[in-house]
C-alpha cells in the first residue's frame, strides 16, 4: 500500500510540474524521515548505500527532486513554524502504527532524535557522501523509453546500480530481488521486469513477450542484446543500432 502512495503522489507531482512546464520539485523530507528509513534499512539487513536514504538533490525523468530541508530535523521546522506564526496541518495517519514506518517514528526514531540530533545529522550527511562514492562505479549509458543500459566499474555496486534505476521507475527491490540479480546474470523481478548482465553492461526493461521475425532476432543476437530484453525493444521499436 505504502509503495503504490508513494508512486501515485510523485506522478501527480509529475504531472503538475509538466501541466506548469516546471523543472523542478522541492518536497518537505527532513531529518526524522532520513533516520526512520535509516531503522527501517537496518531492521531488512540493507546495504550502506540503501541506508543512505534520499539524496538532496536528484534527476528523476525530465525534472530535479530537490529535498531543501533535509538536513532539518521536525522539531526545528515546528518551532521555526510556530514562531512565524505559519499554519500547518498535521495528518494523524502518519501515526497509525499498522505501517512501518510509523512504527518506526512513535517507537523509535522520534525519541531518539531528541537526544542524538546533532550526531544524526552528520551520520545522514556522512551516508550521503559515501553513496556518491559508490555511485561513481556505475553510470547509465543509454536510456530510451524504460530501456536502461548501465556500465559497471566493479560488480560489487551491481545490486546498487540496478536498484538506483527500479527506483527511478517507481519500482523497489526487495532484498531477495537484490540477491537474485546479484547471483545470477539474467533475472524477471516480479514478473515485471528483466535484469540482464553482458561483461560489464546491465540492461534493464520491462519484461515482454513478443513473437520477433528471425531476421530482427539475428540483428539483436549481432548486438549482443540478451535475450529477455529483446520483446521490450521489438514491441516499443527502439533502433537497435542506436543500441
Amino acid at each position: 500500500f505504502e509503495a503504490n502512495a508513494r508512486e501515485f503522489r510523485y506522478n501527480f507531482f509529475f504531472e503538475c510540474a509538466r501541466s506548469c512546464a516546471y523543472t523542478n520539485i522541492l518536497t518537505a523530507h527532513q531529518l526524522n524521515d532520513s533516520l526512520e528509513w535509516l531503522f527501517m534499512m537496518l531492521s531488512k539487513g540493507a546495504s550502506i548505500s540503501a541506508m543512505a536514504s534520499m539524496s538532496e538533490v536528484q534527476r528523476v525523468d525530465d525534472f530535479w527532486l530537490i529535498r531543501p530541508l533535509l538536513n532539518f530535523s521536525r522539531r526545528e521546522i515546528l518551532e521555526y513554524l510556530d514562531a512565524n506564526e505559519i499554519v500547518y496541518f498535521t495528518d494523524h495517519r502518519n501515526m497509525d502504527k499498522r505501517y512501518a514506518r510509523n512504527e518506526m517514528r512513535v517507537d523509535f526514531t522520534d525519541e531518539f532524535l531528541k537526544r542524538y540530533e546533532s550526531g544524526v545529522r552528520r551520520s545522514m550527511k556522512n551516508f550521503r557522501f559515501n553513496r556518491q562514492i559508490l555511485e561513481s562505479l556505475y553510470e547509465e549509458i543509454f536510456y530510451e523509453k524504460k530501456l536502461h543500459i548501465l556500465r559497471v566499474k566493479d560488480q560489487r555496486v551491481v545490486d546498487l546500480a540496478v536498484g538506483s534505476v527500479m527506483k527511478k521507475e517507481g519500482f523497489l527491490l526487495s532484498s531477495g530481488d537484490k540477491r537474485a540479480i546479484v547471483q545470477h546474470s539474467s533475472v524477471v523481478v516480479s514478473r515485471a521486469w528483466a535484469v540482464e548482465r553482458v561483461d560489464d553492461l546491465i540492461y534493464i526493461a520491462p519484461y515482454a513477450k513478443e513473437t520477433i521475425d528471425k531476421k530482427t532476432k539475428e540483428i539483436y543476437r549481432s548486438k549482443k542484446i540478451p535475450v529477455k530484453i529483446r520483446a521490450y525493444i521489438y514491441k516499443e521499436g527502439i533502433e537497435p543500432n542506436f543500441i
